[in-house]
């Protein structure tokens, strides 16, 4: 277990969620796949990702907590439907889609 907390720290979030307003698309893939392997480690920097004033920044918070695929995120990604965005609001159906939510609360939000 110690050795994945050393992990976890060794990666700056800020930095990674910063990577995600990149204008270059490759920058904002690894860092949307970095923060995806980190897991729930990543969920609250990518849950407020999902109210940045910039719509790809939001779209790939979203598709990151879908790749995470955790329950937890499903209120946030269920807000995420509301989004002015219609790439956003996609983004944050098809993440609810990925959640095995064994209640069926998530999925059924859709």
């Amino acid at each position: 277990m110690k050795k994945r907390k050393d992990f976890n720290q060794a990666f700056d979030l800020p930095t990674l969620i910063g990577e995600l307003e990149s204008l270059d698309l490759k920058r904002r893939e690894r860092a949307r796949r970095t923060l995806a392997a980190l897991g729930n480690f990543s969920l609250p920097c990518l849950t407020e990702a999902l109210s940045h004033p910039t719509e790809w920044v939001r779209w790939e918070a979203a598709t990151s907590l879908g790749m995470i695929a955790s329950p937890s995120s499903a209120p946030a990604l269920t807000a995420a439907l509301e989004d002015p965005s219609p790439a956003v609001r996609l983004a944050a159906a098809e993440a609810l889609a990925e959640i095995r939510d064994p209640s069926g609360q998530a999925v059924s939000t859709i």
